[in-house]
């Protein structure tokens, strides 16, 4: 059984304010879209459904997708569809379908975080009775960043016996930034939890590890959560960066996700720009 998500603001929309039929067609749109708002169905059906003739089911398609100079969103001119083949696109869809208020997302990953510090001060019976318990752990973003460090060192580690690099006496090569711990998942979370109108990270993948870790060692300031936590609050309040747009054809139904804003020419571009604005006191 398939829902919609329907947004609360709908209320205070120009389409509240239409005849009821034009609500009941747009309520019925929403409900039967697909992951990227088509709905597939001709205006005879259309009528049926929704118990209107077809003449009257044309004029509030034409309505739809019509300029709306009044409409909240400035997206194709306020249009709310766009005909495609084998019927029509909601054309904000998207955008709110992945909208999420940020209060929610935060109290969700609160949920996540408290569940697995649960787990870890409540070993299992069986874990319990073969070793000791360790402390709990207070803060498991930084633990699971060390393990993360810990498996990479381990596969980055020379053969037992081979000669030690070059510069393994250099006092700088020591402090090499290759051995800083990188929190992996709590960068990925700081992403959630900022970007409400993106699809959200879930998996950590041999990609977006190679990512977060390019962009971590890219420069010293960039070596602390504290600026990823910046960085997507920078991306937040850009309507390109947190995908509200708009967005020109033919890339119209583009969003940037994760693996685009950890793109080391995307992380740069809006740092630098936070830094001059910075600078200019804007």
């Amino acid at each position: 059984m398939s829902f919609a998500k329907l947004d609360s603001g709908i209320v205070n929309s120009t389409l509240w304010v239409q005849p009821d039929d034009v609500l009941r067609v747009w309520i019925w749109m929403l409900s039967q879209a697909d992951a990227n708002g088509v709905v597939r169905v001709a205006a005879p059906a259309l009528a049926m459904t929704c118990m209107k003739s077809v003449d009257r089911i044309r004029e509030i398609l034409t309505l739809l997708e019509s300029p709306d100079p009044d409409s909240r969103s400035s997206e194709a001119e306020g249009r709310r569809i766009r005909k495609v083949p084998g019927g029509w696109q909601i054309i904000n869809y998207r955008a709110y379908r992945e909208r999420v208020s940020a209060a929610e997302k935060r109290e969700n990953d609160r949920l996540r975080i408290a569940g697995k510090r649960a787990a870890v001060r409540e070993p299992s019976p069986e874990i319990a009775g073969c070793r000791k318990v360790s402390q709990p752990v207070a803060d498991v973003a930084q633990a699971e960043a060390e393990e993360e460090a810990e498996d990479q060192e381990r596969r980055s580690a020379p053969p037992v016996g081979a000669a030690p690099p070059s510069d393994a006496h250099d006092p700088q090569s020591a402090a090499s930034p290759s051995a800083d711990r990188i929190p992996y998942r709590a960068i990925i979370d700081a992403y959630n939890a900022a970007m409400v109108n993106l699809v959200r990270a879930r998996d950590l993948t041999p990609k977006r590890r190679s990512l977060i870790r390019a962009a971590w060692l890219a420069s010293p300031q960039r070596r602390d959560l504290r600026f990823w936590e910046a960085y997507f609050a920078e991306c937040q309040d850009d309507d390109f960066h947190n995908g509200t747009g708009p967005y020109r054809p033919p890339h119209e139904n583009w969003r940037p996700n994760f693996d685009y804003l950890l793109r080391a020419d995307v992380v740069t571009k809006i740092f630098e720009a936070a830094m001059d604005r910075m600078e200019r006191g804007a």
